[in-house]
């Protein structure tokens, strides 16, 4: 069976089957598409070529391969191309079948005048600037795994593409089996027959198209790589067994010899190795159960982990060693906060002073410039896309994921708020955002993330009046000609009312000295949040640059742009 010609009647097109006796079968379009051609194959192979590298080819040579009978014409134009030393023949047909679709809806679209402008029509003023024009061939379209509508905005957006849609009807007007190779490089699955260091293709497998030209100017497409087949590409990752509240703040999880102490008798118990050794298992485990490794990442020599995990677990011994260890870091971690001073942060909320044990949070970092706003900008997120996701080119929906993560992850280091807040307000699992922060704690990229925040948001430290000579405070004389700056506004609904001077005190010391909002918040018995909230309220309503004219007054100018005090 080959499909050797197109054969116009009554305005239809049929593809001519010429069977092994000669015997020629004309079949519909659609019916020629979803024909399964039961033909061998020995090979499937994994290529990345670009069209402009193809060469035509003759249906002789492709008959080298398979039996084509001697009565085919030369009317089905084939390509051949090399990859690896090795010289692949795919017909028109074969390519056109996958280049095109699936869904098989859009197969008939080809062989039809203005194909195209039937199947869809332009909506430039919408994100999406394609819309099909049929309910039922927009109801499969979308429908498909196969990224059908990838396909169509491509057609619709570069040159090539868009000829190499319409150059298949203009091959079969005149009785041919072709298409115009558009511009693009491609990822694809090779199925088909190999002789030697030839292969014969019956099938292509389309995965990836990243194209090789500019789109039109009114097409508004940004696109690096278009997907295909996305099935092609699932990264699928094993779903591992993890346990992250085992992992200690720092990110560590091996047992120190206190909790060894602790759990030594559990662990030993009906065990035949020795205590070190079962030691070192009870790390391993913990290895991989806080960092979500595999089992074979971590087995010890001459000790199965994975066997001596679940003995445990069967016994009841690891849920009794869990236990400890749980009440145990918790614990530790609680007195090592106490002892920095660092247990109670007090949080201003206009009634009453509330309280709560420090958590994970990182006092350094700081909102958006000027803003109340944690979440990154446009320009942090270009910058901070490439660490995350380690290309440019992923889906939209992925980038936006990974985005609302980042942004989580990052108002509660800031704010100092739970895990489960975090979650209420954005409405991701908090088994992904810790997991995630695990993830990226572990191997590095948040420290790069931080550097990038760091950078984008630089501490305020800019003033151009001195200290006073006995310190950055105000004296009554300032603070009689500022307070009336300060309660500018509606005092009854201001949270500066009450403790108005400190504020102002705090925030010129933070500004002057150079030193964080943690610094100055602790040593003076107000949260660090409250005070960068306070300095985004004065300056957003030009109260803060009229109290800097009253201290450049009464001060003077500095010496330097950035005064630090001792």
């Amino acid at each position: 069976m080959w499909f050797d010609r197109i054969y116009r009647q009554n305005n239809e097109y049929f593809v001519v089957d010429v069977s092994a006796n000669g015997k020629n079968n004309f079949i519909d379009i659609a019916t020629a598409y979803k024909k399964k051609q039961n033909i061998e194959e020995n090979i499937h192979l994994r290529v990345a070529t670009n069209f402009t590298s193809w060469q035509r080819a003759s249906a002789n040579q492709y008959a080298d391969g398979y039996s084509i009978p001697k009565n085919a014409t030369i009317h089905h134009i084939v390509y051949r191309f090399i990859s690896n030393l090795i010289t692949i023949f795919v017909p028109s047909w074969v390519l056109q079948c996958d280049l095109f679709s699936p869904p098989s809806v859009i197969f008939k679209y080809l062989y039809c005048v203005n194909g195209f402008e039937r199947l869809c029509h332009p909506e430039l003023l919408n994100d999406k600037y394609v819309a099909c024009l049929h309910a039922k061939a927009k109801h499969f379209i979308l429908r498909s795994s196969k990224c059908g509508m990838n396909r169509i905005n491509w057609f619709f957006a570069f040159p090539s593409a868009y000829r190499a849609w319409i150059s298949v009807y203009k091959f079969a007007r005149q009785g041919k089996i072709g298409i115009d190779l558009p511009e693009a490089d491609i990822t694809c699955l090779i199925h088909g027959k190999q002789v030697g260091n030839v292969i014969f293709a019956r099938r292509i497998r389309i995965l990836t198209l990243r194209p090789k030209e500019t789109p039109t100017e009114w097409a508004q497409s940004d696109q690096n790589e278009i997907r295909f087949d996305a099935s092609g590409l699932r990264e699928v990752q094993a779903r591992r067994l993890t346990d992250f509240d085992l992992s200690r703040q720092n990110g560590t999880s091996s047992l120190s010899d206190i909790e060894w102490g602790l759990i030594e008798p559990i662990a030993t118990k009906s065990s035949r190795r020795d205590p070190m050794q079962q030691r070192l298992v009870i790390d391993a485990i913990l290895e991989k159960l806080t960092e979500g490794k595999p089992w074979s990442a971590v087995n010890r020599p001459g000790v199965a982990v994975l066997e001596a995990y679940y003995s445990m677990v069967r016994n009841g011994r690891w849920r009794e060693i869990r236990t400890i260890l749980l009440r145990r870091r918790n614990t530790a971690e609680r007195s090592s906060r106490n002892n920095d001073n660092m247990d109670i942060c007090p949080i201003a909320t206009g009634r009453q002073v509330q309280r709560f044990l420090a958590r994970t949070k990182d006092p350094e970092l700081l909102p958006r410039y000027w803003s109340w706003n944690w979440g990154t900008s446009d320009v942090e997120w270009k910058a901070i896309k490439v660490i995350v996701t380690g290309t440019n080119g992923n889906s939209q929906y992925m980038c936006h994921r990974a985005r609302l993560v980042i942004d989580s992850i990052i108002e509660k280091l800031g704010t100092g708020k739970t895990w489960s807040d975090i979650v209420t307000s954005r409405g991701v699992s908090r088994t992904t955002l810790l997991g995630a922060y695990q993830k990226l704690n572990a191997d590095g990229r948040w420290a790069q993330i931080r550097s990038v925040l760091g950078n984008t948001r630089a501490k305020t430290t800019i003033v151009d009046f001195p200290p006073r000579a006995k310190g950055w405070q105000l004296s009554e004389a300032e603070w009689k000609t500022i307070q009336p700056i300060v309660n500018r506004c509606d005092v009854s609904r201001s949270s500066l009312h009450r403790r108005a001077r400190l504020l102002v005190d705090c925030i010129v010391e933070k500004l002057g000295r150079g030193t964080s909002w943690a610094d100055v918040g602790r040593s003076n018995g107000i949260c660090p949040t409250v005070l960068s909230k306070t300095l985004a309220r004065l300056k957003s309503d030009g109260r803060w640059q009229d109290i800097c004219s009253v201290l450049r007054n009464t001060r003077g100018l500095a010496d330097r742009t950035v005064t630090k005090g001792k």
